[in-house]
């Protein structure tokens, strides 16, 4: 169950008509999912 809104939250939707466009990445990146491999270097990126 979300958290009520606190007074300086601002949420915004819009109700999407057409389906989205795929998305559009820079060259040589991709999305993929978290994978345990990953952990190490990212506590390394996030705590630098």
């Amino acid at each position: 169950m979300p958290r009520p809104p606190a007074p300086d939250d601002i949420r915004l939707r819009k109700t999407l008509d057409d389906d989205l466009p795929p998305p559009h990445w820079p060259e040589g990146f991709v999305m993929r999912g978290f994978e345990p491999a990953d952990a190490r270097p990212l506590h390394a990126l996030l705590s630098e």
